[in-house]
């Protein structure tokens, strides 16, 4: 028959220390219009994970979880799925019919000025010669402004061919 041991006693100021478990941020994100796999490769680009102590992973349905010891990576992992889930968006287009001037004429000597746009959205001008048609890509207030002096020129050059004739 063995022994039966009793636990060993403690002494005041005795104390065994208890595991230590760190501090866990972590948050679910449901997605709506990107799907998980797009949204991992994104967080996972802009977090590496040999860079950043955060942890991505694919939860129940289409919803993303999230966990690191620093709660502004959670943060700002959170607020970079806010801003990729996102319905498609078609930037502002516009196609300009030209009746007497050239397309291609028209897209060169829009090229020659110089609208105020946005550095990551700068006007683009491209010809369809085969339309005659001018396509615009840009800011709304440059393609407006673009429209508005391609017509008049456009006009212009209609009353100069008319004269012509005479």
């Amino acid at each position: 028959m063995l022994p039966i041991l009793a636990p060993p006693p403690v002494f005041p100021g005795d104390f065994s220390p208890a595991p230590i478990t760190a501090l866990v941020f972590s948050c679910t994100r449901s997605l709506e219009f990107i799907r998980i796999k797009e949204a991992l490769n994104a967080l996972e680009q802009v977090f590496p994970p040999e860079k950043f102590p955060i942890r991505f992973s694919a939860a129940a349905g289409k919803t993303i979880y999230f966990e690191s010891p620093d709660s502004a990576l959670v943060t700002k992992a959170e607020a970079l799925l806010q801003e990729i889930d996102a319905p498609y968006r078609h930037p502002p287009t516009l196609f300009i019919s030209l009746d007497h001037l050239s397309a291609t004429a028209a897209c060169d000597w829009l090229q020659g000025w110089k609208m105020s746009g946005t550095p990551d959205r700068p006007l683009q001008a491209i010809p369809d010669p085969r339309t005659n048609r001018v396509f615009l890509l840009g800011t709304i207030a440059d393609m407006n402004l673009a429209a508005g002096l391609l017509k008049s020129l456009d006009k212009l050059q209609g009353m100069i061919a008319a004269a012509s004739d005479l």
